[in-house]
């Protein structure tokens, strides 16, 4: 194993990037996958928010993580 987090993990991770990002029960936590090292965090989107990611948006709602690509 690479490495490891203990998180209150909701749903299936997301690779974006150099970036997993995880649902857990406090909002969204972004890990570098080289590493595990924390890049961010938000507790802003759960309810149907997004983030802006590279050229997309990541959509939280309810349980699931969604990314919208070649967002203009």
């Amino acid at each position: 194993m690479h490495w490891e987090q203990d998180l209150d993990i909701t749903g299936s991770p997301l690779v974006v990037g150099q970036s997993v990002v995880v649902p857990t029960r406090d909002g969204l936590v972004s890990l570098h996958v080289e590493d595990g090292s924390e890049q961010w965090t938000t507790s802003e989107t759960p309810d149907g928010g997004c983030i802006p990611v590279g050229r997309g948006l990541l959509y939280a709602s309810e349980n699931t993580v969604y990314l919208q690509t070649n967002c203009e």
